[in-house]
């Protein structure tokens, strides 16, 4: 098992301030910790980076908020198993992606589903930020969609077309307003990169792909992974498109 301390801060957070929650997967584009710092900065807020490990499970909390987990597989074998490597890589790595930015913030440790973890740290943190309303929603979704008997991951594939389709609206609609404003650029970070941002899911598309590959289902990995870039990029078009249309539309009249 691996125990995990709470990680400190960096930067002192100003008492009272909102709190910006963003998820975070190793080797990620910085470009989303920073598009997240760059909102918390202008809201005058502190940010919270959170990983959930999807290889792992929860063991216990300690009074202190030690995080103890272990192995999903419980067949793992780990040599190097309580060193909490990949938690530490992360946490470097978040050092790198932030350094130079003027905001308090801290990582957090989490295992298993992320859109929970996100929203429990979102509730912890007394965050009404958007990465702890898209994971929310992504939940939502997920529990209506529910399984696929034939093994298909249904939930995250349908929540990654939506995602990308309204984005794609989104973006088209802030463009059509004309030069960024204060409030598009808050618009643009708080519901593209905060609500969008943890509404889709990358991380559980690449796991649910390895998950398949685990499971002799080769074939349908690869479809998964294509149809999701392919079909994505489809919807992102069609969400342009109607909010271009729209705006024709209202501008015309």
């Amino acid at each position: 098992m691996t125990r995990s301390a709470p990680h400190a801060w960096h930067g002192s957070p100003t008492p009272g301030a909102p709190t910006v929650v963003v998820g975070v997967v190793p080797r990620q584009s910085p470009v989303v910790v920073r598009a997240a710092a760059d909102l918390a900065r202008a809201l005058g807020a502190a940010l919270v980076c959170v990983w959930s490990d999807p290889a792992r499970t929860f063991v216990a909390r300690e009074p202190d908020g030690t995080l103890v987990t272990t192995p999903l597989d419980p067949d793992h074998v780990d040599s190097r198993e309580g060193d909490g490597v990949a938690e530490t890589a992360m946490a470097e790595e978040l050092g790198r992606n932030l350094e130079g930015f003027d905001v308090a913030w801290r990582f957090v440790y989490a295992v298993g589903e992320a859109s929970r973890a996100l929203a429990r740290v979102g509730r912890e943190e007394g965050a009404a930020d958007g990465g702890a309303v898209g994971t929310a929603a992504r939940w939502a979704v997920a529990e209506t969609v529910g399984a696929s008997p034939s093994g298909w991951p249904t939930a995250t594939f349908v929540v990654n077309l939506l995602g990308s389709f309204l984005l794609g609206a989104l973006l088209e609609a802030l463009l059509r307003s004309g030069s960024e404003s204060r409030r598009g650029r808050l618009v643009r970070l708080g519901a593209g990169t905060g609500v969008l941002g943890g509404f889709t899911t990358f991380s559980s598309l690449a796991l649910e792909m390895e998950r398949l590959i685990a499971a002799g289902q080769v074939t349908m990995s690869l479809l998964y992974g294509v149809l999701s870039v392919v079909l994505g990029l489809l919807a992102c078009v069609a969400g342009v498109v109607l909010a271009s249309r729209r705006h024709s539309w209202r501008h015309d009249r």
